[in-house]
């Protein structure tokens, strides 16, 4: 079975090339550049996500490490992320008057 979740758009900072990176994503995306564009580390990022949601994060990304260099652009060190998902659900509102 499938699951209801979907990634619809990500967002990327001081990740290898990714500087400051935006997607919108559809059901289907199909990623095609050229060589050292970034498609291999943003499969890469994408599976660190999904691995530190099961596992702890390595202590070579933890701020104040020696080992975060390998995540992180030059320069002052940022590491961010955003991701928007769809879960299929609706959302009600409420008023709370």
């Amino acid at each position: 079975m499938l699951s209801p979740y979907r990634l619809t758009s990500v967002k990327i900072q001081g990740y290898r090339p990714f500087i400051n990176f935006e997607a919108p994503l559809r059901p289907l995306e199909i990623i095609v550049g050229a060589n050292g564009t970034g498609k291999s580390s943003l499969f890469e990022f994408l599976r660190f996500l999904r691995e530190s949601l099961s596992q702890d994060i390595l202590a070579e990304i933890v701020p104040d490490y020696i080992g975060q260099h390998i995540f992180h652009i030059p320069g002052p060190a940022k590491f961010q992320w955003d991701l928007e998902i769809d879960t299929g659900r609706t959302v009600g509102i409420r008023d709370l008057d």
